[in-house]
């Protein structure tokens, strides 16, 4: 979890630094930089917000875990069923975020890249090679 909150802090930081670019007048009166940082702070921003809304998540977690610790037996009830609920958001998050930390191939597409490391781990456990010409559906 710290290393995945470690990553996210990376890209943050780098929506920052491209926000305070884009707000820059020399770079606003460049169109052709002007669109390449506008081009990245849109692949950066989706990540970014993903782990804004994983911090706050994390916070909400915290909180049900505290509640856990109440005197009363239906606060108690009432913060494990949302705290299970919260766990099942936690790791639909995780899974967000590391499919949005995979890099994109040229086309645009995080597809491929996936297929390919499918590929090659059947390929390890299995012991064979997979012809290039696979289909994707």
């Amino acid at each position: 979890m710290s290393d995945l909150l470690d990553k996210i802090s990376v890209f943050e930081a780098k929506v920052s630094q491209l926000e305070e670019k884009l707000a820059d007048p020399a770079v606003a009166g460049s169109p052709t930089e002007y669109a390449s940082v506008a081009k990245e702070f849109s692949r950066v921003r989706p990540l970014a917000e993903a782990g804004a809304r994983y911090r706050q998540l994390l916070v909400e977690i915290e909180d049900a875990r505290a509640m856990l610790e109440d005197d009363d037996g239906q606060v108690r009830e009432l913060a494990e069923a949302e705290l299970a609920e919260l766990e099942d958001r936690q790791a639909a998050a995780e899974r967000e975020i590391r499919l949005l930390l995979v890099p994109k191939d040229l086309d645009g597409t995080k597809r491929r890249s996936l297929l390919d490391a499918q590929k090659k781990a059947v390929e390890m456990v299995v012991g064979i090679h997979i012809s290039g010409k696979t289909r994707v559906p």
